[in-house]
């Protein structure tokens, strides 16, 4: 046994070498204030113990050469990646976020987390293949996020193992990233519960604990090209408690022999303890599409230290360092603490508060936006509000132009948004805003008549970005007026409703329904919607109904005018067909809205927005190419009840194909990223 005198010593050593990595620490990271949980439980150990723990040896482990590697992946394909079944523009990050799901009861900790990042992203998940439990969880995970991947591994390599299954995974199928965040499901229950829960706690928080978190990441990835990875303040260090314990690297023989096999240079002790991190996915897939390991390379079972997997949560960062980046840590007062709850503020100016569907788009983006941001609508045309939006933002109407400047310059609005060519001049001469955008739901000038020229000049503004919301949209402004633009896809809501079975009885009449704006609209089709009320209005098997800002004044049609939310509602739950007649077609946003009502749509036929849409011919709608071609397959629709069920069943099915917070969630990054 060892003397009080010589215990005294030995703790006068282990003091000497806190000392030299406390200087470390602040020598290198000037904005450190305090020390993490992780340093906190050192010192703690130090306080409160006298003998050092005798080291451990590593047992001695045999890779079994011939066991090929088994695993199972769930109810997925290439096409199932978020990123293959909804087009994105090329400008926008795509993140991907890799989860290790050791502990199901953690799940919905995660769901909630997961769901407040405010941005799109493919889920990597991977579990234990041994949990009887699996079939549960995975019933769980795609009730949120049907696209996952989810693969069933061993119980091999702690989270680390797992991690390269879903990265060799990946890259197999060749989805690529810009920035990937990866995190699993930490309780250390076999060191210390409590330390474990705040650990995780706390690395989650930092890592994905609101939007503006996330996006504050995402600004030092993108304006700091150095940085490669990104972990959280507590976790990043030198050595762990064990390391310290026996004097040195408890794991330096293994980071030896993976830093050999991966070919890795670097063998730093500088990493984020518990492998949760933001980081480059180029450097990872770089490196492990050329030195990979899988789940059979590591150890099965747990165990606090000197597992390969220890070995290989120091080289992560050592692969960053290859290539020539280097760590960020996020500290706790500059960083997660102070973004946690920022909110910026938007102002959407509208041209008027009608019952156009471009308004109701606005609208919806207008109610998830208020997850992340303060949101108000204003418009200066004296108009009253008029629309059939649920309200959760504030909407605010002026009589003229000079009260709607000064309460939006008094008001520390951060960003403010043009919505039609009437609003952009007078967006233009907003000061005291961060950031201007110009939102653009179709080719106005085909629309604006004899004020075509003015909505041309609109397209002549130099916001912080354009947003259009259809590919073939972005491509005509930069080919005609050389406008820089970011496509952004709309969204669907789906509501309750009562009308979503897919039969429809030949005995009653096909009723019809219309959007008729204005007769003086001719880009819009008036004409040819006046010439085809007037010959079903004939026809005796066909019931009519039109709303909208004019009345038509034709015999036999049902004129309902400008409708609030639930007389609306009720008229899309009564309605069989929806019919829109426009000479030119963008994209059809009020097709899109009553597709959520389970109406089928006869569109005319245009080579625009509809296919990359969803909307597909004689699947879930009918394209016309005129007036009498339009009659012709109302009067289908009204004699061939299968005809009608199959188009029902494929708009109901593309109703519910994407949703307004994908919308959103891209918005989110054209306001705070792109520009």
């Amino acid at each position: 046994m060892r003397s009080q005198k010589q215990e005294i010593e030995q703790l006068k050593t282990e003091i000497d070498y806190y000392k030299s990595m406390l200087k470390w620490y602040r020598d290198t990271y000037e904005t450190r204030s305090i020390f993490g949980i992780v340093k906190d439980k050192v010192n703690q150990k130090i306080k409160n113990r006298l003998n050092l723990q005798q080291r451990i040896r590593l047992p001695k482990y045999r890779r079994e050469n011939n066991h090929r590697i088994q695993q199972t992946l769930i109810g997925a394909s290439d096409q199932d990646s978020f990123y293959a079944s909804h087009k994105m523009d090329e400008n926008l990050y795509r993140i991907g976020i890799f989860i290790h799901l050791y502990y199901h009861d953690l799940w919905h900790e995660i769901s909630g987390y997961l769901k407040g990042m405010g941005i799109n992203f493919d889920l990597h998940i991977s579990l234990n293949e041994g949990d009887e439990n699996c079939d549960y969880i995975i019933e769980e995970i795609k009730k949120d996020f049907p696209n996952a991947y989810i693969l069933k591994v061993p119980n091999k390599g702690l989270d680390v193992g797992p991690f390269f299954e879903l990265i060799n995974n990946a890259i197999n199928r060749r989805l690529h990233y810009d920035f990937v965040l990866k995190f699993h499901t930490k309780k250390s229950l076999g060191v210390d519960a409590e330390v474990g829960e705040t650990w995780r706690r706390k690395s989650y928080e930092s890592l994905m604990g609101s939007q503006s978190i996330v996006f504050h990441i995402l600004r030092l990835f993108k304006s700091r090209h150095t940085i490669g990875m990104i972990g959280p303040y507590e976790s990043r260090m030198s050595a762990s408690i064990n390391d310290i314990s026996q004097n040195g690297n408890a794991n330096a023989l293994n980071i030896e022999k993976l830093a050999e096999k991966l070919h890795i240079k670097d063998r730093s002790l500088d990493f984020f303890g518990g492998t949760m991190f933001w980081v480059r996915w180029s450097i990872f897939e770089e490196k492990f599409k050329k030195h990979t390991l899988s789940v059979h390379d590591f150890e099965p079972g747990y165990k606090h230290d000197e597992l390969l997997s220890h070995a290989m949560e120091r080289l992560f960062a050592s692969i960053v360092r290859d290539a020539k980046f280097e760590l960020y840590e996020l500290h706790k007062t500059n960083d997660y603490l102070f973004y946690k709850k920022q909110k910026r503020r938007i102002c959407w100016v509208h041209p008027g508060f009608g019952i156009g569907g471009g308004n109701r788009v606005i609208f919806e983006i207008c109610k998830e936006q208020q997850k992340y941001y303060e949101v108000i609508s204003v418009s200066y045309f004296g108009r009253p509000y008029n629309n059939w939006m649920d309200l959760n933002h504030r909407v605010l109407y002026f009589s003229n132009e000079i009260k709607a400047k000064h309460f939006i310059e008094t008001q520390g609005i951060d960003y403010v948004f043009a919505t039609g060519w009437q609003t952009v001049d007078f967006v233009k001469k907003i000061t005291n805003v961060q950031k201007k955008f110009y939102f653009i739901q179709d080719y106005e000038p085909w629309f604006a008549d004899a004020q075509a020229d003015l909505a041309k000049a609109s397209y002549n503004n130099s916001f912080q970005s354009n947003i259009v919301i259809a590919s073939w949209l972005k491509n005509k402004l930069y080919h005609d007026h050389k406008l820089k633009s970011v496509f952004v896809k709309l969204g669907t809501r789906t509501y309750p409703c009562n009308n979503l079975q897919t039969n429809f009885k030949s005995t009653q009449p096909l009723k019809v329904l219309v959007y008729f704006k204005l007769k003086s609209h001719k880009g819009r089709g008036s004409d040819l919607v006046l010439m085809l009320l007037k010959k079903l209005s004939n026809n005796t098997n066909i019931e009519v109904h039109v709303f909208g800002h004019e009345d038509p004044n034709v015999d036999g049609v049902n004129f309902h005018g400008e409708l609030f939310k639930d007389k609306l509602q009720s008229l899309y739950r009564s309605s069989d067909v929806f019919v829109d007649l426009s000479r030119h077609r963008g994209i059809a946003t009020i097709a899109l809205e009553v597709a959520q009502f389970g109406v089928v749509s006869l569109l005319s036929a245009k080579d625009f927005g509809l296919e990359e849409y969803g909307f597909i011919d004689n699947e879930n709608c009918l394209l016309v190419q005129d007036v009498e071609d339009a009659y012709n397959k109302i009067n289908l629709l009204a004699n061939n009840p299968e005809k009608y069920k199959d188009l029902k069943t494929g708009i109901i099915s593309l109703s519910k194909s994407f949703n307004w917070e994908y919308t959103v969630n891209d918005f989110n990054q054209v306001v705070d990223l792109l520009t």
